[in-house]
């Protein structure tokens, strides 16, 4: 049981930031996918060739993610992954 609902809660988070980035239009993003083994975690891969850092980009979809509060519950606890790759 909590397992889908941690499963639910990243796919609610996945969707808020899938939705953010296109809206911006950021093209320096290749994917951005949730999964919650070993522990729940938003994995994002930006693009080598950004001008962003990752602690940026991390702070700037933090702070979307807390203008959406009722999005999941208060106690849920989840790692945001940010990775520069090539291949975007």
């Amino acid at each position: 049981m909590e397992e889908v609902e941690a499963e639910n809660n990243l796919v609610k988070i996945e969707n808020v930031l899938f939705e953010y980035i296109e809206r911006k239009n950021y093209k320096d993003i290749q994917k951005v996918i949730s999964f919650i083994d070993p522990e729940p975690t938003v994995k994002i891969d930006l693009a080598k060739t950004s001008e962003r850092s990752i602690e940026e980009f991390e702070t700037e979809l933090k702070n979307i993610l807390a203008s959406y509060d009722s999005i999941t519950p208060k106690n849920f606890k989840f790692r945001m992954q940010i990775e520069k790759v090539d291949n975007v």
